[in-house]
């Protein structure tokens, strides 16, 4: 009797074995030309381009857990549950070329039977989060049972477009140059809760980094939150400090919020509920929150020529309102 084993051949092309139960030694190998994908079922599969059998050209379908490799490429571990297959590890060469708010874009080449090769993208449908050192991680979405989860052994930093970005060096096969890859999060800035910053992929609700934080420091144009990252074998974290530039902007009947550009110059507003009170020479004092009940611990002082918006009607409703100060937000006295 004899059981069926996958490996993955240079190029890509996937590697067909049979082995003999008996002595474990191999009684039939083929390479198969073909591409791997990954569907909405969440596990992999390999279009085959040339007839296996009678039936032509068909797909294998691989039941398994998704990994990543120490070189930043993805590995498949087949579990070998079905009658006939052995457990096996899928290393993919490629490079992670896009992360999407509800996938990952990995980019691949393969050889053709002329001799030349082709490049093609391998998506895996999921979503990205921070674990509970701050670290990177992608959850694959899986049609049944708990999605695989694997992370980003690295710490990621902003750019100056105020986007996370993932940064690692691979040496070059040929040259053994080492080589630096980028992956940029492009998404937008939130902060909701005390001692925690989010960062939101795209209009995402599921592809969001919830990082921990110390409590954040409001300035004129600016916010500062410090927090560590950390990474598998380390005993001490390792810094960062996310400063998102920006202008304070007050509104009626919308409160106030902190403008930030992004890439490409597109603005992207962090709203506050907020208590106002005059603290002299026309500075004002904000107590931020996200609701009426939901205190943020943060402070902020501005002078009114600091201040974009609706300043003069805000100053002169101030003056005029109670000694202690008004709220000022969604459904708030201004």
């Amino acid at each position: 009797m004899t059981k069926t084993r996958y490996r993955v051949a240079p190029h890509n092309r996937l590697i067909i074995e049979h082995i003999d139960d008996i002595t474990g030694m191999v009684t039939f190998q083929k390479i198969v030309e073909g591409t791997f994908s990954s569907g909405e079922t969440g596990d992999l599969s390999y279009r085959v381009k040339e007839h296996l059998d009678k039936g032509g050209a068909r797909e294998i379908r691989f039941s398994g857990k998704w990994g990543l490799t120490k070189e930043h490429e993805l590995k498949f571990t087949v579990s070998g549950k079905d009658d006939g297959v052995l457990k096996s590890e899928l290393c993919l060469a490629g490079e992670i070329i896009d992360a999407g708010e509800h996938a990952l874009v990995f980019s691949m080449t393969t050889r053709r039977v002329d001799g030349g090769s082709s490049a093609y993208l391998l998506k895996v449908n999921g979503f990205w989060q921070a674990d509970a050192g701050n670290r990177i991680t992608f959850q694959v979405q899986k049609e049944y049972g708990p999605g695989d989860a694997f992370t980003f052994e690295g710490a990621w930093e902003i750019n100056k477009d105020h986007q996370i970005q993932y940064s690692y060096e691979r040496a070059a096969l040929r040259t053994k140059a080492k080589k630096t890859h980028t992956i940029v999060f492009r998404g937008h800035w939130d902060i909701k809760d005390k001692k925690r910053i989010s960062y939101y992929l795209g209009g995402s609700t599921e592809s969001v980094f919830d990082f921990k934080t110390s409590i954040g420091i409001l300035r004129e144009n600016y916010v500062k939150y410090d927090l560590g990252i950390w990474l598998k074998g380390r005993t001490r974290g390792i810094k960062r400090s996310v400063i998102l530039y920006g202008t304070w902007n007050v509104k009626k009947g919308s409160g106030l919020s902190f403008d930030i550009a992004y890439a490409d110059r597109e603005i992207c507003s962090i709203s506050f509920d907020a208590f106002a009170r005059l603290t002299g020479d026309d500075t004002v004092r904000f107590s931020l929150s996200r609701e009426r009940d939901k205190e943020l611990g943060l402070e902020l002082e501005l002078s009114h020529d600091l201040l974009k918006g609706d300043v003069s009607a805000f100053l002169k409703f101030l003056k005029q309102g109670p000694e202690t100060g008004i709220y000022v937000g969604v459904g708030g006295k201004w």
